[in-house]
């Protein structure tokens, strides 16, 4: 659940439920001969991000990039493997 107000962007992470009893269902979507699915209304626990400047967390969004997985198969088969030996040398590290 997000709010954005100018640059500043507030997220809310839901944890818990802290009444159950307390649930009101405003709205059937769904409903079958297993389940109910339904829009309600509850008072909830939980965590709010506030990012204060939404247009530096774009330039970090954009770093994520998509392929298929043919793509990343040739971009490990090309890929230089003395840029990853770090990561499978069994040596103890040089800070003990």
């Amino acid at each position: 659940m997000n709010l954005t107000e100018g640059i500043v962007q507030k997220k809310i992470i839901a944890n818990k439920v802290l009444d159950w009893n307390t649930i009101k269902i405003v709205g059937t979507t769904l409903k079958n001969d297993l389940y109910e699915k339904h829009q309600v209304e509850v008072l909830v626990q939980g965590e709010m991000l506030i990012c204060n400047d939404i247009s530096k967390m774009k330039v970090y969004s954009g770093k994520i990039k998509k392929e298929k997985y043919l793509e990343y198969l040739i971009k490990i088969a090309n890929r230089d493997p003395a840029k990853d030996q770090w990561i499978y040398r069994a040596e103890s590290p040089t800070w003990l």
